[in-house]
């Protein structure tokens, strides 16, 4: 009999769930997972509560142990990185901690990597003490540190998910906190209110918020490291932890030090975080190229059927359209537009972009799935 290979890239939750799903569709599927690192099916989420000392055991956040894993038929490589995907010859490169190639042969190919840390373009942003927080070894080198320095302070740059875990992991483990965010509120994925209740809550545990704090670079300042705002404020702490993205761009149009290109590179005025035009432009470019990845995935399908499955393709190709084309109509304003016209274009970018055509995709992939999986039929997805 023979053996259909499926490689996987990626050991995280989608990983994990496709390759265990092959399996018991088709238990004689030849699963390979590409690991970037050696901790598959693990709980990222799950870091800040080892590094406030809630969870003793950092094993405890795996949600199965690789033994587990490879009971099941998939055969790990752990800390080999994907470099290459050869598609006409249906192979996948990569290269083990050594630099060493690897081939991975394939009939069906998954990639689940998931997401990265933006690194801010900071200057100091690569010192001594300057850490991020996303994978299983950021926690072990970060837990190093406060168990060998022994630090009485931290700076935390940002004030998302990730930093507002960690401010209440740090005080747990007795340091002095302080959070510094650009934006006016906490929280801000969340109401403004919300926001304001949870930095109420902050300043009663000890933290320190500061907002509005755009920041401009990480200093060393003798055993200890300053973080400097664009306006001159200086927070120093024996330890700094960055969360969040870089928002370089925008901070340098709203402080008026991009001069006549603050519209194309840094925001465009109509919002508080608009982008700036060119990477607006840039983004757009960047849909488009997708829709043709989309297209290139079912083109020949469509060619060579004409079933209601068929017609659920052209559902979701269409919804795909839509995204790209809804986006675009950002693009009909400029600089000198005016603010009827500017926020008319605006609105259906965040009301009919975002609220609905998003919705429309949703709907379609949703039923392009369950149809793949056979918990529908086409007929009735349509």
């Amino acid at each position: 009999m023979i053996k259909n290979k499926l490689v996987v890239i990626g050991g995280s939750d989608a990983g994990i769930s496709a390759s265990l799903r092959a399996r018991e569709l088709s238990p004689n599927t030849e699963v390979a997972m590409i690991l970037a690192d050696r901790y598959p099916n693990f709980s990222i989420c799950g870091l800040p509560f080892y590094l406030s000392g809630e969870v003793t055991d950092w094993k405890t956040l795996a949600h199965r142990t690789a033994d587990e894993i490879e009971k099941q038929g998939i055969r790990l490589f752990p800390d080999h990185r994907a470099t290459a995907i050869i598609p006409d010859r249906k192979e996948v490169l990569a290269a083990d901690a050594e630099g060493r190639s690897k081939t991975f042969p394939y009939d069906r190919l998954v990639i689940g990597i998931g997401g990265v840390s933006l690194v801010p373009n900071l200057p100091g942003i690569d010192l001594p003490g300057v850490f991020f927080l996303r994978w299983v070894a950021d926690s072990f080198a970060f837990q190093e540190y406060l168990a060998s320095r022994r630090p009485k302070s931290i700076v935390i740059i940002g004030a998302g998910y990730i930093g507002m875990e960690m401010a209440d992991a740090m005080i747990r483990r007795g340091l002095s906190v302080s959070v510094v965010e650009f934006l006016p509120s906490v929280l801000t994925t969340f109401d403004p209110a919300l926001g304001g209740i949870v930095r109420t809550e902050l300043e009663q545990q000890g933290v320190q918020v500061f907002n509005g704090f755009a920041v401009e670079r990480i200093e060393p300042a003798g055993n200890r490291l300053s973080v400097r705002s664009v306006a001159a404020d200086i927070i120093t702490a024996d330890m700094v932890l960055v969360a969040v993205g870089s928002l370089t761009g925008e901070v340098l149009g709203i402080k008026g030090l991009l001069g006549e290109w603050w519209f194309w590179l840094g925001h465009q005025g109509w919002e508080f975080l608009e982008l700036g035009r060119l990477w607006q432009i840039l983004l757009f470019g960047g849909l488009i190229f997708w829709l043709l990845i989309v297209y290139r995935a079912v083109g020949r399908h469509l060619k060579e059927h004409k079933d209601d499955f068929s017609a659920l393709i052209w559902f979701y190709v269409f919804s795909a359209v839509l995204v790209v084309a809804f986006f675009g109509f950002g693009l009909l304003y400029g600089r000198g537009s005016h603010l009827t016209m500017a926020d008319y274009w605006r609105w259906f970018v965040v009301h009919l972009w975002v609220e609905s055509i998003f919705e429309f995709f949703g709907i379609a992939v949703i039923a392009l799935l369950m149809v793949a999986m056979g918990l529908a039929t086409a007929k009735a997805a349509l």
